[in-house]
């Protein structure tokens, strides 16, 4: 990996001259149906990318109360889009439509308008988010005209889990953000994906934010030499097993569980780089080349 980010073919991403960049941009939004996307520095940079993107200042956001954006981004939302997040229960990180219908607003003299719902899925917490549950959000969302941000870090943790792809899962929202680090080998770095016309505007608010650079080719190339995980784990991902682990002396690891499927919950040694939580409803997910 270091090797091919030494050799990487570099340039100014700002101006679109990063050979490498390009490829694996190309390559991201293949990967997941859409028509473009944007090489970020982080997914917290992509998130909050995408709501300054999508939201005019002083409208509200509907998420999770414990999702990503909400716990981890260190209220970035008030300060770089300027909205107001309006977080609201969603138990095992499923959203679900008549919770969001109840909190929709149109802008009166009292009330924020809403400009954005956002999903999670996989969710921070482990758990993936079943195909169905997005899909009734994706019915709100449309007879309201609100676009959907999904935070994708691990959506293709997710799509593993749930026995489909990840164009499958981002198919249902306008915008994802993917993590390069979350399990893809990585060191550095996240995608923002959605149609061109939403790119094009997310490039303007990147170097607003300050996240374009030169040479940036070099981190995009440690993710295009793991290009093997999709060309040869992901067409046999019936490889990819749930094994059960059982629980150590030091009780800090998980105890066995079901097989993980659609709405199940996925390895938080996987799915975090933080420490993982003395809990018995994680799994493992080990891969196997074949």
């Amino acid at each position: 990996m270091r090797e091919a980010m030494a050799r990487a073919e570099v340039g100014d991403d700002v101006y679109g001259d990063d050979p490498t960049v390009n490829k694996l941009e190309k390559l991201g939004a293949a990967m997941l149906g859409k028509e473009a996307a944007v090489f970020v520095p982080s997914g917290t940079f992509g998130n909050q990318l995408s709501l300054f993107t999508w939201c005019g200042r002083g409208t509200e956001v509907i998420l999770g109360e414990e999702c990503h954006i909400i716990q981890h981004e260190a209220g970035a939302a008030s300060i770089i889009a300027g909205v107001q997040t309006r977080p609201i229960p969603a138990p095992d990180g499923v959203l679900t439509a008549r919770a969001i219908s109840e909190r929709l607003r149109r802008q009166d003299l009292h009330a924020p308008s809403t400009s954005l719902i956002c999903m999670e899925n996989a969710h921070s917490t482990g758990r993936t988010v079943p195909l169905a549950a997005m899909d009734e959000v994706r019915e709100v969302a449309d007879q309201w005209k609100l676009p959907i941000h999904l935070d994708g870090a691990r959506i293709f943790n997710a799509a593993i889990a749930m026995g489909c792809e990840a164009k499958d899962i981002a198919a249902r929202v306008d915008s994802v953000m993917l993590c390069l680090s979350k399990g893809l080998c990585a060191p550095v770095g996240s995608l923002l994906v959605g149609k061109k016309k939403f790119i094009q505007e997310a490039r303007l608010k990147r170097k607003i934010m300050g996240g374009g650079g030169t040479a940036t080719g070099r981190p995009s190339a440690a993710f295009r030499r793991a290009e093997y995980i999709f060309h040869r784990v992901w067409p046999n991902r019936t490889s990819a097993r749930i094994s059960r682990i059982p629980p150590s002396k030091d009780g800090q690891t998980p105890g066995p569980m079901p097989a993980v499927s659609d709405g199940g919950i996925l390895p938080l040694r996987m799915m975090t780089n933080k420490a993982m939580r003395n809990t018995r409803t994680d799994a493992a997910i080990s891969y196997t080349n074949t």
